[in-house]
């Protein structure tokens, strides 16, 4: 296991919530009780799939602060991390985030929502085969998954081209912005004069996405989208915990990336995702959550769930690996 230290440092008052001071001043409880946020959305076949209503992300922060937010960039185009997941109930995810909470604070973009709780949607490409699906299944060490993500039905606001490797425990990943309008030339490799006005590591990027896809034969197999829960720290070692709840999935409709719309299906997880990110060492205090909640490593990819959902025999036997 990882060992290091890490001083608990207190947030600056602009843009982010206050960090409080014991870290033992909730009771620490597993319940099985479920979360009841969901997305909310007027066009929903059904009440059981969350959606979001376009209007009411609108209310929640405008157009120009999210094209802005987006533009100035979340996190570094280029990034190489450790990360860890466990599979745990909501009771115990609350007792983890009140510990949490003393020594990181609320990601700033969560902020812009009532709940601290922002959407995800990402459209996973993979080779006609299934190749990547099937490295994960078989544990493979070294893998790579590649995606097309968007934080918002907003049309200013842009999709990021995702390859994200794992090397053993080591995590790489790269991204490059790209408009909505520009999405299939970009993929089709047409759009060289864009690619030269691009930063050089948002181009090796690009790069890398494109050669990936082209050597897979990759095309869109499947769409998922949750609502995660983000706390994150200052300093170097970029720590990041997150609580991902309410995964959802949907066959894709071309190189469409929404949030929203009919055909989203409820993957039936009974657990929270968390997962534990980190640039350098493993913190004590991390340690010490580890420890005194018994969390349990684990093994949790949302394409996996989200691909095996329709076929019970297999995705019942995943979620037991």
């Amino acid at each position: 296991m990882f060992k290091g230290f890490i001083k608990k440092r207190s947030r600056k008052k602009s843009g982010c919530e206050p960090v409080k001071k014991s870290p033992f001043s909730s009771k620490q409880q597993d319940s099985a009780t479920d979360s009841q946020t969901v997305f909310r959305d007027n066009h929903s076949s059904s009440s059981l799939f969350p959606q979001i209503n376009p209007a009411e992300e609108q209310q929640v922060h405008s157009e120009t602060e999210v094209s802005s937010f987006f533009r100035q960039g979340k996190g570094d185009l280029t990034s190489c991390r450790y990360e860890l997941k466990y599979r745990i109930s909501e009771g115990k995810a609350q007792a983890v985030k009140d510990f949490v909470q003393h020594y990181l604070s609320v990601d700033k973009y969560a902020l812009m929502y009532p709940d601290r709780q922002y959407p995800i949607s990402s459209l996973y490409l993979d080779s006609p085969s299934l190749d990547l699906y099937r490295e994960t299944i078989v544990g493979k060490p070294n893998r790579f998954k590649l995606r097309i993500r968007t934080y918002s039905d907003i049309f200013q606001s842009p999709l990021f081209l995702e390859v994200k490797r794992r090397v053993n425990r080591v995590i790489l990943k790269s991204r490059a912005r790209v408009e909505r309008t520009e999405l299939e030339e970009v993929l089709e490799g047409l759009a060289d004069a864009d690619l030269q006005r691009r930063s050089p590591k948002e181009q090796e990027a690009l790069r890398q996405f494109l050669f990936y896809k082209e050597a897979l034969g990759a095309q869109p197999t499947i769409l998922v989208r949750y609502l995660r829960e983000p706390f994150e720290g200052e300093g170097e070692n970029r720590v990041r915990v997150t609580f991902d709840r309410h995964l959802c999935y949907r066959q894709p409709q071309g190189l469409e990336v929404p949030l929203n719309g009919d055909g989203w299906q409820l993957a039936a997880l009974p657990f929270v995702v968390l997962e534990i990110k980190f640039t350098d060492h493993y913190p004590l205090w991390l340690e010490e959550m580890v420890r005194s909640f018994g969390l349990n490593l684990s093994s949790m990819s949302k394409y996996v769930s989200s691909v095996t959902q329709s076929h019970q025999d297999l995705f019942w036997n995943y979620l037991e690996c």
